[in-house]
């Protein structure tokens, strides 16, 4: 009997560190340290992107996507995905930051069904994004920080380019924050439209730039001479590493241009000042290199002013 209660005590102590050691769905509220967080649903934010007869995007489409204005948005039914979030502390650039896997159980059968419409739709003069995020509150979090801004790394670009002041996030309202996105596209070769959808950032296929996006938590107003105190980001990809020892290999040298200190290969960096017409297009075949740079010099750079 003895036995028996002793490996019963045992049993219960691993269900209660375990609460979330097994997929579950949404809407779930997931604690972690000093955070709480309610995931109440997970999407497909879908943006149709048009050219013009100049092979440029059209005004509507760019301003579209800059400004987060969704064509549609495809939420997936909790009755057919799961998530079991999982944690990493580390540093973004000397910024204590944790990391959270959703491990979501899509797959690229699953996205061709949701985006079934598109892949019928897309033709060599339009196609789509489809920007997967996590839609989430965050209900208890340290109270010193007093500002928090959602920083979508895409879009914040063009706000440091345009020197806008990035807008501070109501905490009572949902956020929306893109961890991957998919492409939908024709392929002319094959006459027919396809999805291309990865789960492993290369330096080739820019998956980093829809993965570099997330939650910034400060003591003091935003300004060029502070960094966040504290980042929380979702992702779902399988070499988040790969991410972060890149952003944190990044060296400048202020009086000249940024460069990295990856020394494995040659790596060509596109030219940022490309114009705002063609930005989205370019970005989403660009190299992460791009993203690196332009979010790892801001945040230098913010730390050496003043």
């Amino acid at each position: 009997m003895k036995k028996i209660f002793t490996f019963l005590i045992i049993l219960l102590c691993f269900s209660v560190i375990n609460v979330y050691a097994e997929p579950t769905t949404w809407p779930n509220t997931f604690t972690h340290e000093d955070y709480e967080y309610k995931i109440e649903g997970i999407s497909l934010r879908v943006y149709k992107l048009e050219k013009n007869s100049d092979g440029e995007l059209t005004e509507e489409s760019n301003n579209n996507y800059i400004n987060d204005i969704p064509t549609k948005e495809i939420a997936l039914p909790a009755s057919s995905y799961t998530i079991n979030p999982e944690y990493k502390t580390t540093k973004i650039t000397g910024t204590d930051t944790t990391l959270i896997d959703l491990n979501l159980n899509i797959t690229g059968e699953q996205l061709k069904t949701l985006l079934a419409e598109e892949l019928s739709n897309a033709t060599e003069t339009k196609y789509y994004i489809a920007e997967f995020a996590v839609n989430y509150k965050l209900t208890q979090y340290p109270q010193k920080y007093k500002h928090i801004y959602n920083t979508n790394f895409i879009r914040s670009l063009t706000k440091i380019l345009s020197n806008e002041t990035p807008e501070e996030q109501d905490m009572t309202k949902t956020i929306h924050q893109v961890f991957n996105a998919a492409l939908v596209d024709y392929d002319k070769d094959t006459n027919s439209s396809k999805i291309t959808y990865e789960n492993t950032i290369t330096s080739e296929n820019g998956i980093g730039n829809y993965v570099l996006n997330y939650l910034s938590l400060y003591e003091n107003e935003y300004s060029l001479n502070t960094s966040a105190s504290k980042l929380l980001m979702f992702y779902n990809i399988d070499n988040i590493d790969y991410l972060i020892e890149n952003l944190n290999n990044v060296e400048y040298n202020f009086d000249e241009n940024p460069k990295t200190s990856v020394t494995d290969e040659e790596i060509n960096v596109p030219n940022t000042a490309k114009n705002i017409s063609n930005y989205i297009y370019i970005i989403s075949i660009s190299s992460i290199i791009l993203g690196l740079l332009v979010i790892g010099y801001t945040i230098n750079k913010r730390k050496k002013i003043g």
